[in-house]
């Protein structure tokens, strides 16, 4: 029983190893995030459910294995599923947050799209309505108000092309730093005893400031006392 545990969490390993990659692949589409969702995405897609329903069966076999060992089950081994399932929380989480964001970008797009269609048919009604409602001798003033409704129009063009740009930066540098977020993740949970040795840094941490907290309010108290 015990080796079957050690082939489960190999397999684990490998499992969220090619669900690391597929995330990270999966987040790009958030910066070329196109008005439907292309082959590449899709099958991006369906393949992370794959590997997280896979991840969850092993997990679950890990869990059976725990529970009939009850009694003999090591510490370590006992951490070991805990962090597993964490990790699986966490694959969860980063494909939800991953998918939320191509789905805002994809409403984006698609209502810059629609703005851009109701300004050139604006533009092509104005044109037409000018058209039929003056004569010949008053050409000059069409010429105006059209070149009127072109500067608009272009401004407005302008005005959405900047503001898209300036989306598609910002979901870059997000998309760059939840990257590092989930790198510096699964690397920290590589290292035998650091989650451990950060636990004691913060605990202590905590402690001491409690401490100091309570040295300061007996001071006050003893200060009021005295005056």
């Amino acid at each position: 029983m015990s080796n079957r545990f050690g082939q489960i969490r190999t397999q684990i390993i490998s499992v969220e190893k090619q669900l690391e990659t597929q995330l990270s692949h999966y987040s790009k589409f958030t910066t070329g995030t196109t008005s439907e969702p292309m082959d590449d995405e899709i099958t991006t897609e369906e393949s992370i459910k794959q590997l997280l329903n896979e991840k969850q069966n092993l997990i679950n076999q890990l869990n059976k294995i725990i529970e009939l060992e009850s009694e003999s089950i090591s510490t370590s081994k006992l951490t070991q599923f805990s962090r597993n399932k964490e990790i699986l929380n966490e694959n969860y989480k980063d494909f939800n947050r991953i998918k939320e964001s191509i789905q805002q970008e994809r409403n984006k797009l698609n209502l810059l799209f629609s703005v851009r269609n109701d300004i050139n048919e604006h533009r092509k009604r104005t044109e037409q309505n000018l058209g039929t409602s003056l004569g010949e001798d008053d050409s000059m003033y069409y010429d105006q108000e059209a070149n009127r409704v072109n500067n608009m129009n272009s401004f407005a063009d302008r005005l959405l092309q900047q503001v898209w740009e300036t989306g598609q930066e910002v979901t870059r540098q997000n998309a760059t730093l939840n990257n590092v977020s989930v790198r510096l993740q699964r690397t920290l949970s590589t290292i035998p005893g650091l989650n451990v040795l950060l636990s004691k840094i913060n605990t202590r941490r905590r402690r001491d400031t409690i401490i100091i907290a309570a040295v300061i309010v007996i001071c006050l108290i003893l200060l009021w006392f005295a005056f």
